[in-house]
């Protein structure tokens, strides 16, 4: 199975060829969607570096520190610490993706710039 997502920047809708079990692990925590910027933390928790930044200046728990109990200043976006996730990047710009408008088949990362003129 594999999964549609819209990538709000270019307003492109593409389908992952992949299955979800496999690009689950490169979903922001935050908001699930495909970090352009990625950061992981000490936890090993994924985020958007703009979703990182604004949810642990809110003082926000993360969602997966929580079911993994993890609390206090444990918690990965209440310590604040982070690095460029710089391989799942990698990964996520050679999955291969279809435009669902004109159906061109290529990279996430070729689809940054890709726009339809249909």
């Amino acid at each position: 199975m594999s999964v549609v997502i819209r990538k709000a920047q270019q307003g492109v809708n593409v389908q992952i060829l992949l299955p979800m079990t496999e690009l689950e692990s490169h979903l922001c925590e935050m908001c699930r969607r495909f970090p352009k910027d990625p950061v992981q933390t000490l936890t090993g928790h994924r985020f958007c570096k703009d979703c990182f930044t604004l949810y642990s200046w809110e003082g926000t728990a993360c969602k997966a520190c929580v079911l993994e109990n993890i609390t206090g200043d444990d918690d990965c976006l209440r310590n604040g610490v982070f690095n460029p996730d710089n391989g799942s990047k990698r990964d996520v710009d050679k999955m291969q993706a279809r435009c669902l408008t004109c159906h061109l088949v290529t990279s996430m990362k070729n689809m940054e710039t890709h726009h339809c003129i249909i």
